[in-house]
């Protein structure tokens, strides 16, 4: 299979997340199998003025490095691909590079952010931060789980209170959001020997990168 090939699922909506989904537009996919959420248990703690004991949920859990079968990867850049563009994550340890099919707009967005800039009005990925933000949530960590039907599989996962939320989502919009909120990027082990490719293939001397565009009028 080409890996440049490989588009993106839309995301779909659960709970924290549908205010992002109005802002993003779905397009009806399913969504892969949800990994079960922390269960909290209910401690008992002592209030501070009458000295009675209270219930209270504990925060989630923090995440323990990649999940099993899964490796961490970082952005490489934005590169020129047949008909568009690809953003390509790579491991400082690994010749083996994943190149993703991207659409302007990702290209655009995962390219400023990457490069640490910003228009001056926010983008749709800007929105969702803060919409994320303002409805209590913080992004954990996202996962590229699965090739299907030559279509890259991804999710986000967000803690919202003592709970973490995996909501389903096309990796270039995952990839731009961790960028943003500078969280890992997990990859799963087969989805690299699917469709990795050495990066002297793909990558040599890195040309065709697309340079930072700075702030630019909307």
């Amino acid at each position: 299979m080409n890996a440049l090939a490989g588009l993106a699922r839309p995301i779909s909506g659960l709970s924290l997340a549908s205010a992002c989904l109005l802002v993003m537009g779905g397009c009806g996919s399913t969504p892969p199998p949800a990994t079960d959420a922390p269960q909290p248990t209910i401690v008992a703690v002592p209030a501070e003025e009458t000295g009675e004991l209270v219930a209270t949920a504990p925060a989630a859990p923090e995440p323990q490095g990649a999940p099993t079968g899964y490796v961490e990867l970082e952005v490489g850049g934005v590169i020129a691909a047949p008909g568009g563009h690809a953003v390509v994550l790579v491991h400082d340890k690994r010749e083996i590079v994943l190149p993703i099919f991207i659409g302007g707009t990702e290209a655009l967005s995962i390219n400023l952010r990457h490069n640490k800039r910003r228009y001056a009005r926010p983008l749709t990925h800007d929105l969702l931060d803060t919409i994320m933000e303002k409805l209590g949530g913080e992004l954990v960590h996202i996962q590229i789980d699965a090739i299907r039907d030559e279509t890259y599989v991804g999710a986000i996962f967000v803690r919202q209170g003592s709970e973490i939320i995996e909501v389903d989502a096309r990796p270039s919009d995952a990839i731009a959001l961790a960028i943003g909120n500078r969280v890992p990027i997990y990859v799963a082990e087969d989805v690299l020997k699917k469709a990795g490719v050495k990066k002297d293939d793909l990558m040599p001397g890195r040309p065709g990168l697309v340079p930072d565009p700075g702030p630019q009028p909307i």
